[in-house]
C-alpha cells in the first residue's frame, strides 16, 4: 500500500476539458511544465473538476505493477456498505480526506489539525460541493479495511514515451537556431 505521502499532486488551470484521446499528451505536458521527472515507474491518475475547469493530477513512482494507494482503500469499502451513497461524501481519517461524488473516488488531500468543520467549508467553497454525509474513520477502523480490501490502484502508467522526447528536443533545438540566427 502507497501512503499518500509518497505522491505528489498539481492542478493544472484549462479552459475545457481536455478530449480524451489527448489526455495522456496533456498530463505528460502538464507533468514536464511543473518540473516533474516521469519515468518507467510513474503512474498517475487525474480528475477533472468542471467548476473550476481545473485537472488535479496525482504522480507517484512504484517499482511494483500491483499497488493500492490508501484513499483507495476506501473504495471497495464505499461500494460494498450499507451507507446511502449519496451526492457527496467525506470521509475523515487521522491525516487526509477522501471525498466521494456520485459512487465515484473525487479527491482525496492531506491534512494536519483541521476541524471537520474546516474541512467541510474547504469543499464547499473550493471544489463548490455540497457534502451530503461526513464519515470519521479511526486508525483502527482504517486498519480492518485494509485487511479485508481487494481492490488495485486506478492509477494508470505514464511512460515518457520516445515520440513525446523526440518532439521536446526537436522544439528546443527549433527553438535555440531561430534565436541563434535571429
Amino acid at each position: 500500500m502507497v501512503k499518500l505521502s509518497n505522491i505528489t499532486t498539481v492542478e493544472v488551470a484549462t479552459t475545457e476539458e481536455i478530449n480524451p484521446a489527448s489526455i495522456k499528451q496533456f498530463l505528460l505536458t502538464s507533468l514536464l511544465a511543473n518540473n516533474i521527472i516521469i519515468d518507467e515507474q510513474s503512474y498517475c491518475s487525474f480528475s477533472y473538476f468542471k467548476s473550476l475547469n481545473i485537472y488535479e493530477i496525482h504522480i507517484l513512482n512504484s517499482s511494483t505493477k500491483k499497488f493500492i494507494i490508501e484513499p483507495e482503500i476506501l473504495i471497495n469499502f464505499y461500494k460494498h456498505t450499507t451507507i446511502s451513497s449519496s451526492l457527496s461524501d467525506l470521509f475523515i481519517l487521522d491525516n487526509y480526506f477522501v471525498i466521494f461524488k456520485d459512487k465515484s473516488l473525487y479527491t482525496f488531500k492531506e491534512i494536519s489539525n483541521e476541524t471537520n468543520e474546516d474541512i467541510i467549508n474547504l469543499e464547499q467553497h473550493y471544489y463548490k460541493l455540497n457534502i451530503n454525509n461526513t464519515y470519521n474513520i479511526s486508525a483502527e477502523e482504517f486498519q480492518e479495511l485494509k485487511t479485508n480490501n481487494l481492490s488495485s490502484s486506478n492509477f494508470i502508467k505514464l511512460k515518457d514515451d520516445n515520440l513525446f522526447t523526440l518532439f521536446i528536443i526537436w522544439t528546443i533545438v527549433s527553438i535555440s537556431i531561430f534565436s541563434f540566427i535571429s
